[in-house]
């Protein structure tokens, strides 16, 4: 028998894609990263109470939209390795660094890491909530002192920091083994930034 999903879902699934992709064209179309409230409305075709039926506010349209980006920081967070995804995602971020450094900074910070440790734990079972939230913020902190031009280096030399400050810090917590993934979390791989083959994950800056 086949499986129908409810019009009523679909509809909401709709309207929220929708409102992320007019809010991801508004960062990569002006110079400052966050589009206004009137901004996003007019870009999106909507009315404020749509936008408010799906999103409390900016910062959580801004969490929603990094979903794809931070599906692959949370991979290298688990299996160690700086793949030729995170290398392409912080080219991206780089390419677009002025929005990015807005993006990711206060006062979205803490809920950003928040949902980048969700995704982290539900990778990584094994890890306790607030110590994936930890390793999150580790990993921000790193991108944004990158982009930042604190860091100097490659995007390639910083997937590595990325991924091994991930693997040593879910390694101080006294973890060891595999995460839901089946790969070892154990185990570092640098990246090639000559290698650019994959999907950078969507990202609100590609």
């Amino acid at each position: 028998m086949e499986l129908k999903v409810p019009r009523g879902h679909v509809g909401v699934e709709q309207a929220k894609s929708s409102i992320i992709a007019a809010f991801t064209r508004l960062v990569h179309g002006k110079d400052a990263a966050v589009p206004s409230i009137a901004q996003l409305l007019a870009e999106a075709g909507i009315a404020r109470s749509t936008l408010y039926r799906h999103f409390d506010d900016r910062t959580s349209l801004l969490v929603a939209a990094m979903h794809g980006p931070f599906d692959i920081l949370s991979t290298a967070a688990v299996e160690g390795k700086a793949s030729t995804q995170l290398i392409e995602l912080l080219d991206h971020f780089w390419n677009g660094r002025r929005a990015a450094v807005e993006l990711l900074g206060q006062p979205s910070a803490n809920r950003l890491a928040r949902k980048l440790g969700e995704q982290i734990n539900a990778k990584y079972s094994g890890l306790e909530r607030a110590d994936a939230v930890r390793v999150a913020h580790t990993q921000l902190t790193l991108l944004r002192l990158w982009l930042g031009g604190e860091t100097p280096g490659s995007a390639a030399d910083v997937a590595g920091k990325i991924a091994r400050s991930s693997v040593l810090q879910i390694a101080g917590f006294g973890i060891s083994g595999t995460g839901n993934s089946g790969d070892s979390a154990g185990e570092f791989q640098g990246g090639n930034s000559g290698d650019r083959g994959g999907n950078s994950g969507d990202s609100i800056l590609n």
